[in-house]
C-alpha cells in the first residue's frame, strides 16, 4: 500500500504489544480505529483478541481508547 501523505509510525511488534498490553489490563476497555484506505471508524469494540487484529494492522491509521475512570485514563500502556 502506498499513501502520499502517510508515513508508517507503527510496524506489526507495535501494534502487537498495544493489543497485548490492553487484553493483559484486568477492567474491560473499548476501542475503535480508523481505516486508512476506506477512511471508515469502527463502532467502539471491547474484543481485543480477535477483531483489533482481524486483517492485520497496515490499514490502521489511528486507535481511541475510550478511558472511562480515572485508573484507566492514567494506565500507561507503553513503558
Amino acid at each position: 500500500m502506498k499513501f502520499n501523505q502517510y508515513q508508517q509510525v507503527m510496524n506489526d511488534t507495535k501494534w502487537e504489544e498495544i493489543r497485548l498490553a490492553m487484553s493483559n489490563y484486568p477492567i474491560n476497555r473499548q476501542w475503535r480505529t480508523k481505516d486508512i484506505v476506506t477512511g471508515y471508524i469502527c463502532p467502539w469494540d471491547g474484543e481485543w483478541y480477535y477483531h483489533f487484529k482481524l486483517g492485520g494492522y497496515k490499514a490502521i491509521e489511528w486507535l481511541e481508547i475510550k478511558a472511562e475512570t480515572d485508573e484507566i485514563r492514567s494506565f500507561a500502556f507503553l513503558t
